[in-house]
């Protein structure tokens, strides 16, 4: 914010999926001068959840990519705050240790909705990268749809008084604002 206070983390989504084009949406709460930054890291949860996807269907390294999808859910259950969330990883991890279930059921266990929420929320972070700070400018509201009307006070003078005064030009303020001008420029 323009006091300088950090404000929250706001995950970006992929605008068009396939096209690697990601945003985010933020209402700023002030005018002011702003400053974000872009942070940007690699997915090791998804690249795995990809080539297990895969793998695994066709029999192909299945207990080792499971073993690797038990340590990378293991690592990322790490980052997620005590409580039921961390549960609902831990316990898929539980799942794709246990060599008497089949593979399919063990990598079902990864895949579950409550699983992909808690990690979307509480992402496994690596190689992170962050934007140098990008400036923002925050207009009050009324600049979106404010019209400017500029004139010069002294221009509005009459035949008897050639040069006009802010009093002549006072006189002026209504007819401006029958025109749709809600501001009134006055150059130095």
């Amino acid at each position: 914010d323009p006091e300088g206070r950090p404000g929250p983390w706001t995950p970006m989504r992929e605008l068009a999926p396939g096209t690697d084009r990601w945003g985010a949406e933020v209402t700023p709460g002030a005018p002011g001068r702003w400053t974000y930054h872009v942070e940007a890291w690699s997915d090791p949860v998804a690249t795995w959840r990809h080539t297990a996807a895969v793998k695994v269907p066709a029999g192909i390294d299945a207990g080792l990519v499971l073993e690797e999808g038990a340590e990378l859910h293991t690592r990322a259950a790490a980052g997620v705050p005590e409580g039921p969330e961390r549960a609902t990883v831990l316990d898929a991890v539980r799942v794709m240790e246990d060599d008497s279930l089949p593979v399919m059921t063990r990598l079902a266990a990864a895949l579950t909705p409550e699983v992909t929420e808690v990690l979307a929320r509480h992402p496994l972070r690596e190689l992170v990268t962050s934007s140098d700070p990008l400036p923002l400018q925050v207009e009050r509201e009324r600049a979106l749809y404010g019209a400017w009307y500029e004139f010069f006070p002294r221009s509005e003078g009459t035949p008897e008084q050639p040069h006009g005064t802010f009093a002549t030009a006072a006189r002026r303020l209504p007819a401006i604002a029958a025109m749709g001008f809600d501001v009134v420029y006055l150059p130095p």
